[in-house]
């Protein structure tokens, strides 16, 4: 858990810099995807873990924008532990 943890973070430190800091909680605009992605990322990497109900506190996205964010992000990592793996 601890390596995928840390995959994880090294992950959100490559993907998107300079993203959006969501753990202000403060939003001042409407969050791009990439932004959403780069966040939440962020977030795991600092708590280690995340729910969707937080996710749901966290943005103002709808639940299935989300889960959008939350597939293309498990497509991403799938990827990397595919390539790991090799």
């Amino acid at each position: 858990m601890r390596a995928h943890l840390s995959t994880l973070a090294c992950i959100g430190d490559a993907f998107l810099m300079g993203s959006y800091k969501a753990v202000t909680g403060v939003a001042s605009h409407p969050m791009h995807a990439s932004e959403r992605e780069s966040a939440i990322l962020e977030l795991i990497g600092k708590r280690g873990f995340i729910t969707f109900r937080e996710l749901e506190r966290e943005f103002s996205a709808s639940p299935a924008t989300l889960r959008r964010d939350l597939e293309r992000l498990a497509r991403v990592l799938l990827g990397l532990a595919e390539d790991l793996a090799e």
